[in-house]
């Protein structure tokens, strides 16, 4: 059973991958986000590391999509997201270091602009607006992962926090905040009641 924390993460992340605001995610909403990222880094979409992002980003779906034939089709709820995240990634790391760790090196590499191996803090601002974050969460997610008091994230650390926001359930991870301010979960299906403990 998840957290009230994991629940939060992954309802938040669902908001944050549900580009058209459909209420779903589809297929469309992954191609968006690879196109996004490659569109705010100055990286074409046909080169190799853009057709490589995309690429991951389709795949990504179609494991979401768990076998379905029609992906193009294919709307995934809320609810079948978060039963998704709890049965394949939460608590489990080495699940994540198998599938999810290349797409988040991936997104690392594509958002190092300037390619010193690091993400700054405008880098970082890339990043989140692929996902269509609002931009009164950057300077939350930027404090909360030490960027604004211990300089830019290294490649190694981006993967770390994806990692520890996918699979981690500790409050004090600074990973937590990888996407943004988790505790304003963008979406009318949370209740008042999951909010409660994080007034």
């Amino acid at each position: 059973m998840l957290s009230e924390l994991q629940w939060l993460k992954f309802a938040h992340r669902f908001t944050t991958l549900d580009i058209n605001g459909s209420g779903c995610l589809e297929l469309s909403d992954y191609a968006a986000i690879a196109a996004n990222m490659c569109h705010a880094c100055s990286v074409p979409i046909d080169s190799g590391v853009g057709l490589s992002l995309r690429n991951a980003y389709i795949r990504a779906f179609k494991a979401l999509s768990s076998g379905r034939e029609d992906i193009q089709a294919v709307q995934i709820t809320l609810d079948e997201f978060i039963r998704f995240m709890e049965m394949r990634l939460a608590g489990r790391p080495e699940v994540f270091d198998r599938g999810m760790k290349r797409i988040a090196g991936l997104v690392a590499d594509i958002c190092d602009v300037n390619r010193d191996g690091f993400l700054d803090e405008k880098d970082f601002i890339c990043f989140l607006g692929s996902y269509s974050i609002p931009e009164g969460e950057y300077a939350v997610a930027l404090r909360n992962l030490g960027m604004r008091s211990n300089g830019p994230l290294s490649r190694e650390d981006f993967i770390s926090h994806s990692r520890d926001f996918y699979c981690g359930d500790n409050p004090l991870s600074p990973g937590n905040w990888l996407f943004g301010d988790f505790k304003k979960v963008r979406t009318k299906v949370v209740t008042p009641a999951r909010l409660k403990s994080w007034e």
